[in-house]
């Protein structure tokens, strides 16, 4: 679950890159 849950949070931090 929280490999899930880490990925997610990568997923969001490059999503909101400048």
């Amino acid at each position: 679950m929280a490999f899930i849950f880490s990925n997610m949070i990568m997923g969001i931090s490059t999503f909101f890159k400048p």
